[in-house]
């Protein structure tokens, strides 16, 4: 077991990996998200929905998730965002998702906030060519659990 565990650390040293401790991101998490967008500042009701989503989280940073009921698949990394930290950093690609507004890139935290909960944040910003240019805003937030 020892070796296993100094296997690990000199791993994490080697690639960023997000903390093994009781408050770590890895793992699996699941919860109801709240999928949003504004344009100009406003809320797009076109683009407001709520899904359950399912996010895995490896200690080597890779994550994989998806909101099946909106048919939405994530991909990306995670770092920690300090040596150390149980932040975790989020760069995720969105795709297939019913709604096509969803898919994009995101960044955003998962931010662990006891042992069995995590708060999870991400967003996108778009220029819209339909909407002459415009930023379009979407975000994915959710209190994730174990």
């Amino acid at each position: 077991m020892r070796a296993v565990i100094t296997l690990l650390a000199s791993l994490c040293v080697a690639v960023p990996c997000l903390s093994g401790d009781s408050l770590t991101p890895a793992g699996r998490w699941s919860g109801n998200a709240k999928f949003t967008s504004s344009v100009f500042g406003a809320d797009d009701p076109v683009f407001f929905g709520e899904f359950d989503i399912r996010v895995d989280l490896t200690i080597y940073g890779d994550v994989a998730g998806s909101a099946p009921e909106n048919q939405c698949v994530f991909t990306g990394k995670a770092t920690p965002v300090s040596p150390g930290s149980s932040v975790a950093a989020l760069a995720l690609t969105v795709s297939g998702c019913a709604n096509p507004g969803y898919n994009g890139r995101y960044e955003g935290r998962m931010t662990p906030t006891s042992s069995e909960r995590a708060n999870f944040q991400v967003t996108s910003v778009n220029f819209d060519r339909a909407l002459a240019g415009a930023a379009r805003r979407t975000s994915i937030a959710s209190s994730l659990r174990r």
